[in-house]
């Protein structure tokens, strides 16, 4: 049982229908701060996965579980995680495990050394793209829809950032908390507006380059109908930034949280 305050570090990974990659990436982030010699968890959140994402994360060493009783989305994914992360420091990433040797430790170290919220980014200098021969039209949508969110984003809000939707994140878990609780968007547009409420409570943020290799995806990603959803949502996100919202707590969690214990519990006894 880790004390409060501990030395450590929590790596977060939410996941929804990840069974093919989950066990790979949890080995991987596990080797990836081994060097480091510190404690370490890695809670897998999944959210509400309808393959075999749960019962692979149970059989893995070292992998914490924790069961969504439906897919409520990234956001709401990270945010468990971090309310039950053990570690002072604490680290969330993407479940495909596309961050390449040294990206990790890259964004925790600050943190480790007093920063209080750390991103990678993909479009620093410095920063690596390895694509496979057959990771190519995967790798070309997720940059195309990429650079036109991050333009759409740098002319529609304050935020002075390269990459908003890079999957690796890190902060101290108070702050994680404090900003995770300001959020509205729960799925595509957490990162975004985790960045917000950063501004709103004048949180310093810290970019760093991280490098990816793409592999061999399908993808479902269209570029037009992405771009147009992602832009309303955009929209939104301004409107919520210019009224001050990012200052205050989301009133819909502590409903949102009831909700899901209950669901939670439900699906246990229908199981057990």
């Amino acid at each position: 049982m880790t004390q409060a305050g501990e030395p450590g570090i929590s790596i977060v990974i939410p996941a929804y229908n990840a069974a093919g990659e989950i066990a790979e990436t949890v080995e991987k982030v596990r080797h990836e701060f081994g060097c480091l010699g510190l404690p370490l968890e890695v809670l897998v959140v999944d959210d509400g996965s309808t393959d075999a994402t749960s019962e692979i994360v149970s059989r893995v060493a070292g992998a914490r579980l924790l069961r969504g009783a439906c897919n409520r989305g990234k956001g709401w994914a990270v945010y468990r995680g971090v309310r039950e992360a053990s570690f002072p420091t604490v680290c969330f990433t993407d479940a495909d495990g596309p961050f390449l040797p040294g990206s990790y430790r890259a964004v925790v170290e600050p943190v480790l050394k007093g920063a209080p919220f750390v991103i990678g980014s993909r479009r620093l200098p410095g920063s690596e793209m390895l694509v496979s021969m057959g990771a190519l039209n995967y790798a070309a949508r997720r940059h195309l829809i990429g650079l036109a969110f991050n333009r759409w984003v740098r002319s529609s809000l304050p935020l002075d950032v390269t990459d908003t939707q890079c999957g690796l994140k890190a902060f101290q878990r108070s702050v994680g908390i404090e900003l995770c609780q300001r959020v509205r968007s729960l799925r595509y547009l957490f990162d975004v507006e985790l960045l917000l409420a950063a501004r709103a409570l004048g949180i310093p943020v810290t970019e760093v380059a991280v490098s990816v290799a793409y592999r061999d995806r399908k993808t479902s990603l269209r570029l037009f109908r992405e771009s147009i959803v992602m832009g309303v949502g955009i929209l939104a996100i301004s409107w919520r930034a210019y009224r001050g919202t990012y200052r205050y707590p989301n009133p819909e969690l502590p409903n949102i949280e009831e909700r899901d214990r209950a669901l939670v519990a439900a699906q246990v006894g229908t199981t057990a």
